[in-house]
């Protein structure tokens, strides 16, 4: 009898098939021996042939383990949750279907969650853009890279409220089982909000006793994600900002009533102090520079904006 994988890693997909290969073909090069994990797609509906792709990659990779499942109720939470689902392993990684993953990827998740004491409730790491064409010359890779620092270790301070995020992200199952998964009300699907963020905070607010020892960060932890010409468009970028802050103010409650919206509004007239100096001072070209503080200040206009108008 063949027993069961300790990691199973779950590829939530939407109509994305010709990329979903490329992250397939990223996780069949894993240095963790086949043995210890299973591939899970959760196909999100798609209507074009991902599910012909899923198969030739089964053939193709006979030796691994790999695994489709169809989700017909459409939503990303609804993708990862029928993942985690149906996964067999003990710990359960979540990758988008537009990245690769780096080939010790899997190893390094598994091993942080058997060694590290006391053990994470979520592990991550750092994502790097893969470009669909070459950016602007003043786009530098910043603005598309997520990283929480250099440094390996629990994420502590202001870092640990979210905990980590989308395409490079693993929990044990028990975790996932205990919080009820990703959430699915309307309030926050709608508004595609950020799923994984909602549920990190869940869990930040339910652990006071150990907020510092939560979500474990690994610098080397690296996935390359798909990034378009469009993701170097201005307009774009501030719009996303803006969203984003909405969100947070949703996810954190945020209220004219209360400290945190004050808080906010304090943090706006700090960022207009320094804005200047921030287009005079950094890397990158002026354009660059500006387009990151003014980021900045549209999700703090953004998180204000959604706590006056209840996100």
């Amino acid at each position: 009898m063949t027993p069961e994988p300790e990691l199973t890693i779950v590829v939530c997909t939407y109509q994305r098939a010709e990329l979903l290969i490329h992250s397939l073909n990223a996780l069949a090069g894993q240095t963790l021996d086949p043995a210890r994990f299973e591939l899970l797609i959760v196909d999100n509906n798609s209507p074009d042939h991902t599910a012909q792709v899923v198969a030739q990659f089964r053939r193709d990779q006979a030796t691994l383990r790999v695994r489709y499942a169809l989700e017909k109720q459409q939503g990303l939470s609804h993708a990862r949750n029928r993942g985690y689902r149906e996964a067999q392993g003990r710990y359960v990684a979540y990758i988008d279907d537009d990245a690769r993953a780096d080939p010790d990827w899997a190893a390094r998740i598994l091993r942080h969650f058997t060694t590290m004491q006391p053990q994470p409730f979520c592990v991550g790491g750092k994502y790097l853009p893969w470009y669909e064409t070459p950016p602007p010359a003043w786009f530098t890779d910043d603005f598309e890279t997520r990283t929480w620092g250099e440094t390996e270790g629990f994420l502590t301070g202001k870092r640990q409220r979210f905990g980590l995020s989308g395409s490079n992200m693993a929990y044990p199952k028990d975790i996932l089982e205990n919080y009820g998964g990703f959430p699915t009300n309307p309030g926050i699907m709608q508004r595609n909000l950020g799923e994984e963020t909602y549920l990190n905070y869940e869990i930040f607010k339910s652990h006071p006793e150990r907020r510092d020892r939560l979500f474990y960060y690994d610098p080397k932890l690296i996935v390359h994600h798909w990034t378009t010409a469009h993701n170097a468009d201005v307009a774009y970028r501030l719009a996303r900002a803006f969203k984003g802050g909405v969100s947070i103010a949703f996810i954190e409650g945020s209220r004219p009533t209360n400290w945190l919206f004050w808080k906010t509004v304090l943090l706006l007239g700090t960022q207009l102090l320094k804005y200047p100096f921030r287009l005079l001072i950094g890397p990158g070209t002026l354009k660059a520079r500006w387009l990151r503080a003014t980021q900045d200040l549209y999700t703090t206009v953004g998180y204000l904006w959604g706590s006056l108008s209840g996100a």
